[in-house]
């Protein structure tokens, strides 16, 4: 039985055009799909990743603009709202520390101790999770 891609993966080829249907895949796309090494390629981490190219979209548009990519710190989230930025947005940060935001509210200042693996992705067709919290002793 073949599984259905729902994103870009090694076995389709790409992303299918807008209104068709995926190709049908070989079994092994699901153990890739699952967390295989190749699926995913390593990045070196570096916070607020886009924040570049973003204040470029904030200098040449009117109209309010969400920071993402990479945000781990207090100080990123202070710097992009005093750049004009409306919101700024955090995913994987989250997923690794869901009181993060809540421990800056009551004053603390520490960064995420999210790494940015990318391990949490396969996660996201069975409820998306920082798989390195099974990893970290408490």
């Amino acid at each position: 039985m073949g599984a259905r891609c729902r994103t870009r993966c090694t076995c389709s080829g790409g992303t299918p055009p807008v209104g068709s249907s995926p190709p049908r895949c070989p079994s092994r796309c699901v153990s890739v799909l699952g967390g295989g090494r190749r699926f995913l390629k390593e990045y070196p981490f570096e916070e607020g990743y886009f924040e570049q190219q973003a204040r470029e979209f904030l200098a040449a548009l009117e109209l309010p603009l969400i920071l993402l990519g990479g945000i781990n710190r207090l100080d990123t989230v202070e710097g992009a709202l005093a750049e004009g930025f409306s919101f700024v947005a955090m995913a994987r940060a989250l997923l690794r520390e869901p009181d993060l935001v809540g421990r800056w509210e009551q004053g603390r200042r520490d960064a995420g101790l999210c790494i940015h693996c990318n391990r949490c992705m396969p996660s996201i067709y069975s409820g998306t999770r920082c798989v390195e919290l099974r990893a970290t002793p408490a």
